[in-house]
């Protein structure tokens, strides 16, 4: 079982307004009943009705469950109780039948998904596959003369600074069933006007995309793993059936960086793993409702045994694990930039639609110029940071010291995403 740190359970809140509800009610006063047997923790947290809330904690994974009508998950009951269960002060005692109840319904759940599913047909499949084939071809025909037509009238054109122009192409990937496209796109859009050499990165973004619709055209000629990355950067989903026969790589994972964002009222989750034996990065991938947690729960600075499926590639990196047995935590794997930007110079090569790049800084300090902020490692070899990076916030968790930095590279900017400083992972 790991050790939870108060800052790995806020981690696993939804929002700001749910870790700071779930500070608040981190407070044995504020509940009728606590209790632990080292699998679950639970508890009866006091509100405004006649009975308590029940609030359990399954801490294998963790999983939640609360009596609550709240519809964030995990709720303000669910943080409050993991604080104090991460602060020792939820004493021993005896599984509740309520909680024992949620324990034999999860064992249940469990089996019966790991019961074999009735098998697909197989050309029924194949049919929508082709048909879905179909219609990305035509959508990525449409773009390439629109791209072509883009660049031709020139990026100083008006339209280009209208997200109307963007959207509106935009709209006819999603229909095309390119929704990677579709992303890009607009992605693009958003670049229009943003800063100095705002114009070079479209046209790189532009040259990306279409070298994406010449791949497509040529599918069927190009080597396996890059049609599978052709068809990761569209859009197209891989399915659970599709990994089952692939060899899984057993290792000690770090959870060592984090980025969330929302996007068309969804909550996106990026994680990188560090696998110490193999001493490869795995990217897992994790989509909720907005509100929602994420499924698997993977806490920054923690430590897991398991089984990676890595989804098919040139430089696989996205991964599913399996199931998890959680380790004690870990010091990161130590890291240089010259060493980063060689795998990274390997890894376009096998890859060049690679947006994201894990990176591991050992003994990192902060610098700046006339222009911008930079990290900068313990060669002296030096990275521009991200413009939305919270140097200050850096700063004051350092002290100005030698740190270590893992974060993701797009090629331009690197983006610190946690700090390991006195032995302790921040997500930043």
């Amino acid at each position: 079982m790991a050790d939870w740190t108060p800052d790995q359970v806020l981690a696993l809140a939804p929002d700001a307004a749910s870790a700071q509800a779930g500070r608040g009610i981190a407070n044995p006063s504020k509940w009728a009943s606590l209790g632990s047997d080292g699998v679950f923790a639970w508890g009866e947290a006091k509100g405004s009705g006649a009975n308590p809330y029940q609030t359990a904690i399954d801490l294998s994974e963790p999983a939640f469950k609360c009596s609550c009508p709240s519809r964030k998950f995990p709720c303000k009951h669910g943080l409050g109780l993991f604080l104090l269960f991460s602060q020792d002060t939820v004493s021993p005692a005896t599984r509740p039948i309520w909680v024992e109840e949620w324990s034999q319904k999860r064992v249940a759940r469990s089996e019966n998904s790991a019961k074999p599913k009735e098998p697909s047909d197989p050309v029924a499949q194949e049919k929508r596959a082709a048909k879905r084939d179909d219609r990305i071809a035509e959508g990525l025909r449409d773009c390439s003369m629109w791209l072509k037509d883009t660049v031709r009238q020139g990026l100083s054109h008006a339209t280009l600074a209208q997200p109307k122009h963007w959207e509106s192409f935009a709209a006819r990937m999603a229909d095309a069933q390119a929704p990677g496209i579709r992303r890009r796109l607009l992605e693009m859009g958003r670049l229009v006007n943003s800063g100095s050499g705002w114009a070079e990165r479209v046209l790189e973004e532009a040259a990306e995309i279409y070298l994406v619709t010449e791949a497509f055209s040529r599918l069927d000629a190009l080597p396996e793993p890059v049609r599978a990355d052709v068809r990761a950067v569209i859009g197209v989903p891989v399915r659970k059936e599709d990994l089952q026969g692939l060899q899984p790589v057993n290792d000690f994972w770090l959870v060592a960086a984090q980025r969330i964002w929302e996007e068309d009222r969804i909550s996106i989750q990026r994680t990188w793993l560090y696998g110490f034996g193999t001493k490869k990065w795995a990217m897992v991938l994790s989509i909720a409702a907005q509100g929602q947690g994420f499924d698997p729960p993977l806490v920054t600075g923690t430590v897991f045994n398991s089984d990676l499926v890595f989804h098919p590639g040139g430089w696989p990196l996205r991964a599913a694990p399996q199931e998890r047995i959680d380790s004690p935590s870990a010091l990161p794997p130590e890291g240089t930039v010259t060493q980063m930007l060689d795998q990274f110079s390997l890894a376009l090569a096998a890859n060049p639609w690679i947006e994201a790049f894990p990176v591991s800084i050992h003994e990192a300090t902060l610098g700046q110029d006339e222009q911008r902020w930079f990290v900068v490692d313990s060669e002296g070899v030096s990275l521009p940071l991200d413009s939305s990076t919270p140097v200050w916030d850096l700063l004051a968790i350092t002290g100005g010291n030698p740190a270590s930095l893992l974060g993701e590279w797009d090629g331009r900017v690197f983006r610190p995403l946690t700090v390991m400083c006195d032995r302790r992972y921040r997500r930043i």
